[in-house]
């Protein structure tokens, strides 16, 4: 049995490599001279930057030069395993010396939060002053309200010894079809609250300043060989920024960057812009605050990786320059995602689980028209930020390509991907598969 799902393995990384596109969506130019708004800009132009998050990241024994790749990748946080998982006295100088390298080239490393029930006094004041330590990982994906509780304690006593750094724990999406690992967390439709929701309220009770939650939306369809969406991901996204919005918290979310088999046959392939896209401009649509990527270099579990940013012996693949790309187009729109408040959210053409249809009655009335057309529809979202205003249209149908045109008063603009305002315009905005359109107006 093993040889024969190895020899499967193979086959799809024959046939599933790509880095770029879904192949027939090919992004359409457009006719229409691109024109710049005059004295209008967006009114935050500090240069902040989106927080992005290497998880399964560079390992203690990672070189100098390892984390400035990552940097130059785009990354801002590294999380390895061996930095979280049971410390040893003979881990120690290692601890310190990845949280230098670290500094190095301006990363903050996640450490596991047993450290500090484990370090002496001297070592442990030197973790909490290091300029590179970001946080304290807890716990990926609890399943039951036991560990919850347990959790919590946990935090409340490192609290009580670090309250300058964040805590850190990872919720597992919801299973909208059911599932059999994890049934506190099954339930996307019928009377709420749902149990994901009632699950989502009580982590979110934790005194931890995120609601992290991970789900992998893109998946093959071992049928049809197309790409498909795995079901429950959007419930997950409403449910977690309804919970982060409620609370107060910042919403982190992921995105999955390499190819992977996992051993129930589902199979999730090398990661395209169009994959990357989807998942992370819904992401931010939907509020998010970090942006994390499973994972930098694969892990040693039962699963098989195919094309992961970094191969274990330290190589580059061409899925690292492509998240270099795309973190690059990620951050050139914080002036638009960081620090906005999220004041609704709703889908056109087919509605996803848990979500909501778009009516247009809630339009800004700086809107005239908006019309969304081809595809499964979109996702669309109505974001804020001080005086700035914006509407994100995030083609939400993995494979293929969808129109939006909108008409406006001469108060509403689009943005390009470089945040810059450009005069509306009169042709309809092909999107590729995850893709995104911004219309932009101030108060």
């Amino acid at each position: 049995m093993k040889k024969i799902w190895i020899i499967i393995c193979v086959l799809s990384l024959s046939f599933f490599n790509g880095s770029s596109s879904n192949g027939k969506n090919v992004e359409k130019k457009t006719e229409e001279k691109e024109i710049p708004a005059k004295k209008i800009q967006l009114s935050d132009q500090s240069g902040d930057k989106i927080p992005i998050l290497a998880w399964g990241g560079i390992n203690c024994s990672g070189t100098v030069d390892m984390y400035k790749d990552m940097a130059d990748a785009g990354f801002t946080i590294n999380y390895a395993d061996d930095l979280s998982t049971k410390p040893a006295a003979d881990n120690i100088p290692h601890l310190f010396t990845a949280l230098d390298r670290a500094d190095e080239a301006n990363l903050k490393q996640m450490v596991g939060a047993s450290w500090l029930d484990f370090l002496n006094d001297q070592d442990l004041r030197r973790l909490k002053s290091h300029p590179a330590l970001a946080g304290y990982f807890f716990k990926d994906e609890p399943t039951t309200y036991e560990w919850l509780d347990s959790l919590n304690r946990w935090v409340d006593r490192v609290r009580k010894i670090d309250s300058e750094h964040f805590g850190y724990i990872n919720l597992a999406g919801a299973d909208c079809r059911g599932s059999n690992w994890a049934p506190e967390l099954i339930g996307c439709t019928g009377k709420e609250p749902s149990p994901y929701t009632r699950f989502v309220k009580r982590y979110a009770e934790i005194d931890i300043p995120m609601i992290s939650v991970d789900r992998y939306p893109v998946v093959v369809d071992t049928v049809t060989q197309q790409r498909k969406l795995f079901p429950g991901w959007y419930y997950t996204l409403e449910r977690t920024s309804s919970e982060a919005r409620r609370t107060g918290k910042d919403l982190w979310a992921f995105a999955l960057s390499t190819q992977l088999f996992l051993p129930n046959g589902i199979i999730y392939p090398i990661p395209t812009v169009d994959d990357l896209r989807l998942q992370m401009y819904s992401n931010l649509a939907y509020g998010a605050q970090v942006l994390q990527y499973y994972t930098y270099v694969p892990s040693g579990n039962s699963a098989v990786w195919g094309q992961p940013p970094l191969t274990s012996e330290g190589l580059k693949t061409s899925t690292w320059y492509l998240l270099q790309e795309m973190n690059r187009e990620f951050q050139a729109l914080a002036p638009v995602f960081l620090r906005a408040k999220v004041d609704w959210i709703a889908h056109t053409g087919e509605i996803p689980d848990g979500c909501v249809e778009l009516d247009k009655s809630q339009l800004p009335s700086v809107f005239k028209t908006l019309d969304i057309s081809g595809g499964r529809g979109a996702l669309v979202s109505l974001l804020e930020k001080g005086e700035d205003n914006f509407l994100v249209v995030v083609n939400h149908d993995i494979n293929e390509n969808i129109e939006v045109k909108a008409t406006g008063n001469r108060n509403l603009y689009r943005l390009n991907r470089q945040a810059i305002p450009l005069k509306l315009g009169k042709s309809a905005r092909t999107l590729t598969p995850g893709d995104i359109c911004i219309f932009f107006w101030k108060d």
